[in-house]
């Protein structure tokens, strides 16, 4: 059954050793989402074992928990880097892989768009360990036209 750009499958599908049941396809946004800035942005998709206001709520308390909120960074344009003790603690807490950033000297953290991501991601486990959430890659798009529906 299509929702939009949440989609719910009534299937089952084993991620590790958990089996999803009621999975969404749930699509991240990061960038100028809204496209009235920079226009710049990049799209993951995501299944999940739990809607988006689920998935939401999930990462609220997951910021509570570690106290660090990673959205109230990268917020402005060319704003692209992170605090070197915050990311140490993203770090510390294995929301992704380290080594390409031991060499980094600065006070701050160049942080890719992926890394943002998992981070992200991250802090929705720390706040509910029980939802199942993995990157989906995408195959490709299609066009199939329709462009006069939007004028």
């Amino acid at each position: 059954m299509y929702q939009g750009r949440e989609s719910e499958f009534q299937d089952e599908k084993e991620v590790g050793d958990k089996v999803m049941e009621n999975k969404y396809m749930i699509e991240l946004i990061v960038g100028d989402w809204s496209g009235d800035g920079h226009n710049q942005s990049e799209k993951f998709c995501i299944e999940s074992s739990v809607d988006k206001d689920t998935l939401n709520l999930a990462y609220k308390k997951g910021v509570k928990a570690i106290g660090i909120d990673i959205t109230s960074f990268c917020e402005e344009y060319e704003d692209n880097k992170i605090p070197k003790d915050v990311f140490n603690q993203f770090l510390e807490l294995k929301f992704f892989e380290g080594e390409k950033y031991k060499n980094e000297d600065d006070n701050d953290v160049w942080t890719e768009v992926d890394t943002f991501v998992d981070i992200w991601l991250g802090t929705v486990r720390i706040g509910d360990p029980s939802i199942t959430v993995q990157l989906v890659k995408l195959e490709g798009s299609i066009d199939i036209g329709g462009y006069g529906l939007f004028s």
